[in-house]
């Protein structure tokens, strides 16, 4: 039903934007919901002013997998939204998706700041 589509998932405390999990069964069993490649939407309101960010979730160093698992009974308020291609949320989620990972990106250590602090003494 929402195959290739980019999905705005309501149910529980956090909504998600990413990829629904199309299989029959979810390895978890019923009332579970896999969103793949998800991304936390965060909204800031200043006055007037309301600021959405979307956040991708898998941590430094990919420490976690690509989908998050949602456990939604039945009786629960869910509500799932299609994200238009051309809107500015889709394009933040895309953008955010294909930005790289922070495993490429070189976190200064104490060592590392002790060492240089070390080297521009010696200068």
């Amino acid at each position: 039903m929402y195959e290739g589509q980019i999905i705005h998932f309501f149910g529980g405390m956090t909504p998600y934007i990413g990829e629904l999990h199309q299989n029959k069964k979810h390895p978890n069993g019923d009332g579970w919901i896999r969103i793949n490649n998800p991304c936390q939407l965060h909204v800031e309101k200043q006055g007037k002013n309301v600021r959405a960010q979307v956040r991708r979730i898998w941590g430094m160093n990919k420490i976690y997998q690509k989908f998050v698992d949602i456990y939604c009974p039945p009786d629960s308020l869910k509500e799932i939204m299609v994200l238009d291609k051309d809107g500015d949320l889709y394009k933040s989620y895309k953008k955010e998706i294909e930005r790289p990972d922070t495993s490429s990106i070189h976190l200064a250590t104490d060592s590392d700041i002790a060492d240089l602090a070390k080297h521009q003494n010696q200068n």
